[in-house]
């Protein structure tokens, strides 16, 4: 065939191909010429298609959802360098009067508390190194209107207008609010009423001793309209801000152990702030992200969460800083942090307490929805407790000693003499999907854990706590929800367990929390409903079961009742808490919304009851909430979520708790580099956990355990025995301990312990000499004892 005879039999697909080709140069040159002008994400993140379940049908229909709107105040424009420099006062030596227009209104032995009323912004004096700490902005550099009075104001209220899908910013400037100030012994009330939107709100602010509390009352929130209501509340959202890198320190963000954002110039590299709810993210509120673009693969490196209701701030040069304890309202808080560049040429970290939330309302029960809010507002107070530190105290390791203490006096910690045990936990048993039938997959029998154990006890592994996961009859996932002690047959005799040494501690892992279609007939009334009235819906995308429910708080009490009686009816006094340890959120019960703050009360009742009973409790990442009731934490993070703009991890966890509880860092098996993590738990404090079984993995490929990808105990034994006879080192040393002090220099770190012990932990690959001492690279030695 001819070259033009080619041409003309072809010409459309050849004409095809050839726009299809310019076309794709066109856009990826745009693509690369624009860059992203994309906001702050201040409400949950915008869901493009959702399934969702027919109640009466049970079909699953794809469906278009609105998008919740941004309601981050618009930008000014790209922050990149200030117009000018802060130049406020730093150090005021003498006692004064008034300082930039805050008359002085009450003293303690350490601070004087100056307040001006126009805005009940508030100004902070250490009286013994006159330096001072602002809560709000005088000359905002680089805003627009609304940022301008947000920066000015103690107090901010995002409110709701009608329907409109959009918050609206009422400050101390914007709505014309009328200020009514008492003052008493140690500090003042503030009345807020704004006349036209018709609503109203107390402000309490108290300073004794070295801690400044600020109180809104949820019986002073008073809406007189049907149009006007309160959504979020922000209370010196500025304390303790920073211009660009004109102060040396950082701000203490609670995301895994703990994370430090170091004020330094970020040059503009930052267009968002962290955003985070505190106890994690709200399932019955805020929608999950859609994951099948990517396979089912999750493309965002997974944040480890909130699970501490603090946040802090150290001027390093004016060795001033406070940590901020969110004494109530910490169920219903989300955290952000703006590092200067997101937004402003500010450093500023605040909670902001949420009353009502948009949510995505399905219109009919095949196609369409609305954005709608939250009717009613969340029911609590908040309250936050500003611990001022100064001198030495002023760092990270003087926040954790604050929040220990502070534990310390509510009962919710104490000095406990921890044992040290290595974590080995087992799996038992799974299913996987057959021609016919699921069949199961027995990994590990309760006569070879038991033998396993004991092997190692004759190699000087003698110390041991086990969570014996899918004990139960047909496993972990397929037995959902856990209520009752059938167990799985293939795995023996469940009573072998109790032949163990009483070193030898075995826990019963139970879910609390998950509810498995698949294996349960359809039981709307003990489901968890979203406020949207859907029932929710947790996607895993595993090999078996694609998706589980949550069962309703009530619903876990029921079932929490029945196990403990059976735990202890069986012999077994120990369990294992997943589930509802680490997962809050808001629902629907009989028409009406119950928030966080009722099952956050719930829940601890929960962990309350196994303790009055007499059960010991470990728990998989528990918040702060309930470790009171909790003996072991299990999966505490060595590391953070690793944010762009985090300077460094800090182990300010670990500094709260070692010495209180027995913390396990997540299992050793799935971390790519066992040398540094193995530092690592030096360092925290922490313990080293496997989870193991007889049979090797590849069984359970084709089972929801598939994460499980390494586990086999012949391939772990000679590792576990060498990483325990380390760890045993070390705890000797320590001897349950508190860590008292914590330095990091380059690649060294140096932990000193309340018995006069240092460690010094040397993650180069040269070695140092720390105090004397050589410290081979990658390795650990003690400086000091």
């Amino acid at each position: 065939m001819k070259f033009g005879d080619f041409i003309k039999k072809n010409f459309i697909a050849l004409a095809y191909t050839a726009f299809v080709i310019v076309l794709t140069i066109v856009l990826g040159i745009h693509t690369l010429a624009s860059p992203s002008t994309s906001k702050p994400v201040i409400v949950p993140d915008d869901v493009i298609t959702e399934e969702v379940v027919d109640e009466e049908g049970g079909e699953v229909v794809e469906e278009e959802v609105d998008p919740i709107p941004d309601t981050t105040p618009e930008a000014p424009g790209e922050v990149i360098e200030s117009n000018f420099k802060d130049n406020r006062t730093q150090f005021i030596l003498e006692s004064v009067d008034e300082i930039d227009g805050h008359k002085k209104i009450v003293s303690s032995d350490a601070y004087d508390l100056y307040l001006q009323e126009e805005n009940l912004s508030i100004i902070l004096r250490n009286k013994d190194s006159g330096a001072v700490l602002y809560s709000t902005v005088k000359n905002p550099d680089q805003s627009n209107e609304k940022w301008t009075n947000f920066v000015k104001s103690g107090v901010v209220i995002e409110y709701l207008q009608g329907t409109n899908i959009v918050y609206y910013q009422a400050d101390m400037y914007t709505g014309d609010p009328s200020k009514n100030v008492t003052y008493n012994s140690n500090g003042f009330v503030a009345k807020v009423s704004y006349p036209d939107l018709e609503f109203e709100y107390e402000l309490h602010v108290s300073l004794e001793d070295d801690v400044l509390t600020a109180h809104i009352p949820i019986d002073s929130i008073v809406e007189n309209s049907d149009v006007y209501k309160v959504a979020n509340v922000y209370v010196y959202p500025f304390m303790g801000y920073s211009k660009m890198d004109e102060e040396q320190g950082y701000m203490f963000l609670p995301d895994g152990n703990g994370s430090l954002i170091h004020l330094k110039n970020n040059n503009g590299q930052f267009t968002q702030p962290y955003n985070q709810m505190i106890y994690g993210d709200n399932a019955g509120v805020d929608d999950p992200y859609v994951l099948s673009l990517f396979n089912n693969l999750n493309p965002i490196n997974e944040n480890t969460g909130i699970t501490m209701p603090v946040y802090g701030v150290v001027h390093s040069e004016k060795d001033l800083g406070f940590l901020g304890i969110i004494e109530s309202g910490d169920e219903s808080a989300r955290l952000y942090v703006y590092p200067n560049g997101a937004i402003l040429p500010y450093n500023w970290i605040t909670p902001s307490f949420v009353y009502r939330q948009f949510y995505n309302q399905l219109t009919s029960k095949t196609t369409g929805t609305m954005v709608i809010r939250q009717e009613n507002k969340n029911n609590f107070d908040i309250t936050i407790q500003y611990h001022l530190l100064d001198n030495e105290d002023a760092d990270y390791v003087g926040m954790a000693k604050v929040y220990r203490e502070y534990l310390e006096d509510k009962g919710a910690i104490e000095n406990q003499e921890i044992t040290y045990k290595m974590r080995l936990d087992f799996l038992g048993t799974d299913v996987k999907d057959g021609l016919l039938f699921r069949q199961n997959v027995t990994m590990t029998t309760f006569e070879q854990a038991v033998n396993i154990l004991n092997g190692l006890r004759e190699q000087g592994v003698d110390n041991t706590m086990s969570v014996f996961q899918g004990w139960q009859k047909n496993g972990s996932y397929a037995s959902l929800p856990h209520k009752n002690f059938k167990v799985q047959n293939s795995l023996g005799d469940i009573n072998q367990l109790k032949t163990l040494d009483g070193s030898q501690e075995i826990y019963l892992e139970s879910d609390l929390l998950r509810y498995n279609p698949s294996t349960n007939a359809p039981n709307s009334a003990t489901l968890m409903k979203k406020l949207n009235k859907r029932t929710f819906q947790e996607d895993v995308h595993g090999r078996v079961f694609k998706s589980f429910n949550f069962i309703t708080p009530e619903e876990s009490v029921d079932n929490a009742d029945r196990l403990s009686a059976s735990y202890l009816t069986n012999g077994f006094e120990n369990i294992s808490i997943t589930g509802i340890s680490n997962n809050l959120f808001s629902y629907l019960k009989s028409s009406k919304v119950m928030d966080r703050i009722h099952s956050a009360s719930v829940y601890s009742e929960i962990f309350k009851s196994f303790n009055d009973k007499g059960l010991n409790v470990s728990a998989t990442t528990p918040y702060a909430l309930y470790w009171e009731y909790t003996d072991s934490l299990l999966d505490v993070q060595v590391e953070s979520s690793n944010y762009v703009f985090v300077g460094e991890d800090v182990p300010f966890m670990s500094i709260v708790l070692k010495g209180k509880k027995a913390m396990y860092a997540p299992y050793i098996n799935f971390n790519a580099n066992h040398d540094e993590y193995i530092l690592r738990m030096i360092e925290y404090g922490v313990y080293p956990s496997f989870i193991i079984t007889h049979e090797p993995s590849s069984g359970l490929q084709l089972t929801n355990s598939a994460h499980y990808y390494s586990t086999e105990y012949a391939q772990y034994e000679s590792q576990i025995v060498s990483y325990d006879a380390i760890f045993k080192e070390v705890h000797a040393l320590t001897n349950g301990s508190v860590i008292s002090d914590h330095k990091r220099d380059g690649n060294v770190v140096v932990v000193s312990y309340e018995n006069d012990v240092r460690l010094a932990i040397n993650y180069g690959d040269d070695a140092v000499e720390v105090e004397g001492v050589q410290v081979d690279g990658m390795s650990y030695e003690v400086v000091s004892r």
